[in-house]
């Protein structure tokens, strides 16, 4: 229908899109016309992919009981609920029939995994591994020179991530851990007993055990190498987890943590500096999203605002699944996917969730603490915190705590080679388990272990309470802000809570009746239907107009200075202009926006701007019952009249636009207006200014407000001439209520004109050309009455500027540029009379 109405067809859609043809309204319109899949091959995707995915799982069980494998199945479960959780959120992420569908490479990635993690289960890492800890860190380090050198970032990002189809980085963190467990197994003892003996040093060594020089330089190095790596690879996320891992088993290998606070602060104090030196710059972009998340200078950096838009939009019980729209999150299915849970499945859903996570990672150190050997407890404490710092990292992230790393979230976030590297992680943690026993070889780590456990504990108590303070406490406060963020067009303009804005958008705008209950602007071509018979006695052909925008206007132009436009809102921000389309926005859009203009800094160019800041809270009611049509607060909101009824004839409107064009062709003018009232109500029946805008109208260029969006009805600036008398006349009484009685003389000038010269002037104020005789003496009630030129300028003279000026501003009227008294001195006679500069 969209197509034919224009002639075309689809193949001419691409042509139409590039040549800007397409308003984003239009597009929208469009959008449900076009699929790529229908119901059912999107309902078959589904089941085959979710067959596939609890087959994986399933494959696993069964084939663990019929080898009768021994290590801790309960992993299984917890593995299978977080999963479940990823790819019910996958499907909610996505149109359907129009975009492409991510819980398919989800499922591949689990059923993958599943795989991945049923043939590793077997294998005996200690065994195996334990001799050639060196051989996983050369492997590493290949494999991060192949990245930094040959790697790519997604979309415009200059991180390197991605390699021949996956991302390295996953399989990185797996071999280092494996090198670090092989490394801290081999010089726990000599890192908690040797001593650095150096004289320099006693006197610190009194209080702060510091070991041997060869065994601090590991950290040093490693920090560096974090650091190195970190620059190259330009992305932060990487070189946050390792070295959080890192640093925690040095912890526990020491049982100090000192040190590796120490380590841990050198590697801030490492980023902060490359923040500050710009480099690499999409770190430094996050740095400054976390720094001011509501409002900075990153293009795109309102990605931590549409994550808290989403937590709060969740609330305590989440919008219900399927129910939110998560798919407006940016990055929802990879960075940000925990929004899109909280969202989905609210607080208490994400409770879940990190109870979950606390589960696998409590069974998880519970291996750990019972591996048979130190290499395997190494292994599994390294693999356990390198869940717990992807978890922890990534959540902070999402709720503003720390700057986005960009790592994935275990088990909900889209990505093959994430998901198959997570399954490798617990299949390797399962494997200990196998051999794991209660024995006291664990007895020197128990107590660091804990005191990790206690501080993994703390963290996620710290994210689980910013997440109530979004979710809850401050949820409709979070949903309703707005957000100052650079826009692709380079501006910075305020973005919102686009799940209100979808409403706002669902809600119609009343109609714009005139005086007889004739629409003048109306939502829907069906409106103006009713009226067709009425249109067409005034000229109009309603089956005629343009009906692809969101608003309808069938007297065109003529009536564009008192509706406006709302497709473009041209001339909105205008002042000298009464647009009903905006100034009575509040009554028609059914809710107040409470908008208006905001002066905003460029910190990139220095500069300010103008633009408008928008408070969409009054629709929150509608948000939190966006499924519960009958509720009182959302009928509250949808039951209020949104029509508007004007004075206005639409009949006289249209005639006097026609009149007005005849009678300018006819003298050969271009500019007029014409204005029609009602002498006994005040009422305005028809006002129009010519030339008018062709509809839809577009922003004019800089014409010397002169051109077809100036209403010279209302806001053209002319000499009020004698009507300005009574102005003056006000002034006098306000003054000397005798200057009434005072009268002035109105002569014969030598040119034969009535008037009078004004004090020393020897230039005469004159009255009209049609005043043959001259008036005499003159007093307030005749200058009135005769309406005396040459009275009122010697009336202004007699009381001199300041009574004038003030009376006038008062009244709102300019009487002199600039408004002083100096200014209104030089022409104060002709000022008396409406003329000069009033």
């Amino acid at each position: 229908e969209f197509l034919s109405e224009r002639g075309g067809s689809i193949p001419n859609v691409g042509a139409l899109m590039r040549t800007s043809v397409l308003t984003p309204a239009e597009f929208a319109r469009l959008k449900p016309s076009f699929v790529v899949r229908g119901v059912g091959d999107f309902r078959r995707a589904l089941l085959l992919w979710a067959a596939l995915f609890f087959a994986g799982f399933y494959l696993v069980h069964f084939v663990w009981r019929l080898r009768g494998f021994d290590g801790d199945t309960a992993i299984l479960p917890a593995l299978h609920l977080l999963t479940s959780i990823g790819l019910i959120v996958m499907v909610s992420l996505r149109d359907p029939l129009r975009d492409t569908l991510s819980f398919t490479h989800f499922a591949q990635g689990v059923a993958g995994g599943c795989l991945l993690m049923l043939a590793l289960s077997f294998v005996d890492f200690g065994r195996r591994l334990a001799g050639y800890s060196f051989v996983p860190l050369v492997a590493a380090l290949l494999l991060s020179t192949a990245l930094i050198l040959f790697g790519s970032g997604p979309g415009a990002s200059d991180a390197k991530v991605n390699l021949l189809g996956f991302q390295p980085v996953e399989v990185i963190k797996i071999l280092l851990v494996l090198f670090l467990a092989g490394y801290f197994a081999r010089n726990w003892e000599m890192l908690r007993e040797l001593r650095e003996k150096h004289p320099a040093l006693e006197r610190i060594g009194r209080r702060i055990e510091i070991p041997r020089l060869e065994y601090v330089l590991p950290v040093v190095v490693s920090i560096v190498l974090v650091l190195l790596f970190f620059f190259l690879q330009k992305d932060l996320g990487p070189a946050l987890v390792f070295s959080c891992v890192f640093l925690l088993l040095y912890a526990v290998a020491r049982n100090r943590f000192l040190l590796a606070g120490g380590g841990l602060a050198l590697l801030v104090a490492g980023f902060g500096i490359g923040y500050l030196a710009g480099y690499p710059r999409t770190v430094a972009a996050r740095v400054e999203m976390w720094l001011s998340p509501w409002d900075n200078a990153v293009r795109g950096g309102d990605q931590v605002a549409h994550a808290l838009w989403a937590l709060a939009s969740g609330g305590l019980t989440g919008a219900g699944v399927g129910l939110g729209e998560p798919g407006s999150v940016p990055a929802a299915a990879t960075d940000l996917v925990l929004a899109a849970v909280g969202e989905e499945f609210g607080f208490l859903g994400l409770v879940a969730v990190f109870l979950v996570y606390g589960a696998l990672l409590y069974m998880a150190g519970r291996i750990a603490l019972r591996a048979p050997t130190d290499y395997t407890f190494f292994l599994a404490l390294g693999l356990v915190l390198l869940i717990a710092a992807q978890v922890l990292l990534i959540a902070g992230g999402v709720l503003g705590l720390v700057p986005l790393s960009g790592v994935v979230t275990p088990f909900l976030s889209y990505g093959r080679t994430s998901m198959l590297a997570n399954f490798a992680i617990f299949a390797i943690l399962l494997s200990v388990s196998r051999e794991a026993r209660d024995s006291e070889r664990a007895a020197p780590f128990r107590r660091p272990v804990e005191w990790v456990g206690i501080a993994l504990a703390v963290g996620a108590a710290v994210v689980l309470a910013k997440a109530g303070w979004v979710q809850v406490a401050r949820a409709d406060a979070v949903a309703g802000a707005g957000a100052l963020a650079v826009q692709a067009d380079g501006a910075r303009r305020y973005q919102y809570n686009p799940r209100i804005l979808e409403i706002a958008a669902r809600i119609p705008r009343g109609s714009i009746y005139d005086r007889t209950g004739l629409p003048l602007a109306a939502g829907s071509f069906e409106e103006l239907e009713k009226h067709r018979a009425a249109y067409a006695d005034m000229g109009i052909d309603v089956g005629r107009l343009d009906r692809t925008g969101r608003r309808l206007y069938p007297l065109g132009s003529a009536a564009y200075h008192l509706l406006g436009d709302l497709r473009t809102r041209a001339n909105w921000g205008a002042r000298n202009s009464s647009l009903a389309e905006r100034d009575s926005t509040v009554r028609l859009q059914g809710y107040d926006d409470h908008a208006r203009a905001v002066e905003v800094d460029d910190p990139r160019t220095g500069k300010t701007a103008w633009t408008v800041r928008y408070d969409y809270r009054e629709l929150l009611p509608l948000l939190r019952h966006r499924w519960q049509p009958e509720h009182p607060e959302v009928r509250r909101v949808m039951e209020r009249d949104r029509d508007l009824r004007m004075t206005i004839d639409a009949r006289l409107q249209a005639a006097a636009a026609r009149i007005l064009a005849q009678h300018l062709k006819q003298q050969g003018r271009e500019r007029g207006a014409l204005v029609a009232i009602d002498a006994e109500s005040g009422d305005l029946l028809a006002s129009v200014s010519l030339p008018a805008p062709a509809l839809p109208a577009q922003p004019a260029v800089e014409d010397g407000g002169t051109g077809p969006l100036l209403d010279r009805a209302r806001y053209g600036l002319y000499p009020p001439g004698s009507t300005f008398k009574i102005v003056t006349a006000m002034a006098a009484l306000r003054l000397d209520p005798a200057l009434a009685k005072q009268t002035f003389r109105c002569v014969r000038l030598p040119d034969g004109r009535v008037g009078n010269f004004i004090g020393r002037s020897r230039r005469p104020v004159r009255d009209d050309i049609m005043d043959k005789n001259p008036h005499g003496d003159v007093d307030l009630a005749r200058g009135l009455a005769v309406s005396c030129n040459a009275y009122f300028a010697q009336l202004a003279h007699r009381m001199g500027p300041g009574p004038l000026l003030e009376t006038a501003n008062l009244l709102g009227i300019s009487v002199a540029h600039p408004a002083t008294e100096r200014q209104l001195r030089d022409a104060l006679p002709q000022a008396g009379y409406g003329q000069g500069q009033v």
